[in-house]
């Protein structure tokens, strides 16, 4: 009997702990949505649930952000989209999910402005602590420049220097460092032409509310304004 019932026992545990996942899972998902509905109400945007073009179109060609199939999942679309014109800029805000291998899923919480002008032909930064690794799984250009800004180590990626446009400027790159330091967690930027994307870099990121949903967007449209010849404020 006890050789029946051990078996059994294994069985409950599993299940119990597959359903607690399951719940949390859901409950983390709701709340992540409620967060981009507040932003969108408080803002003046639209929000939809699933994304029926804008996150896709604007993110399109982007390292990691821009991947939106999965040999494994299929298509990937992104979720709770939140986009029109906020602060005179057209912006989008979405949440998506990528994997890279069967070990390597990620969850991207992004806001994207499309600035008036072109910034750089393709672009990222990342925005690291010191003597931390700047190695990346998903960012697939070189290292173009590296500096020591506002406490952080940045690194500039780009095909080319030229790629990288004036995102090679050393007073560009001190006001991008001295407003990617005053946030709540490490941004990460990529630009392809005029539009620019900001996320948090870390891979185990979330939004705490809908101020930290407000605060990426902000950081996102400063630099727009910085990289597009606005200066510092």
């Amino acid at each position: 009997m006890g050789d029946i019932l051990i078996p059994i026992g294994i069985l409950a545990i599993i299940g119990i702990l597959i359903y607690v996942i399951v719940v949390v899972g859901r409950r983390q998902r709701a709340a992540t949505r409620a967060v981009f509905r507040a932003f969108a109400e408080r803002a003046g945007l639209e929000y939809v649930m699933t994304d029926a073009a804008a996150a896709r179109e604007f993110a399109r060609d982007m390292d990691g952000i821009g991947q939106f199939v999965s040999p494994s999942l299929g298509t990937l679309v992104p979720e709770d989209v939140v986009s029109g014109v906020f602060e005179g800029r057209p912006v989008v805000a979405f949440r998506h999910m990528t994997r890279f291998a069967e070990d390597e899923t990620r969850e991207w919480f992004v806001a994207g402005v499309e600035a008036p002008v072109t910034i750089a032909v393709r672009s990222a930064v990342q925005f690291q602590k010191p003597r931390s690794s700047v190695r990346t799984s998903y960012l697939k250009d070189p290292i173009a420049k590296e500096a020591e800004r506002a406490g952080l180590h940045l690194v500039v990626r780009a095909p080319t220097p030229d790629d990288a446009g004036p995102l090679m400027q050393d007073d560009l790159l001190d006001a991008l460092a001295e407003r990617a330091s005053s946030l709540p967690f490490r941004p990460e930027i990529q630009i392809r032409g005029n539009r620019l994307a900001a996320y948090p870099a870390s891979r185990n990121a979330s939004l705490d509310g809908v101020d930290q949903l407000a605060a990426l967007m902000q950081f996102a449209l400063e630099a727009v304004r910085i990289a597009s010849g606005g200066g510092a404020r």
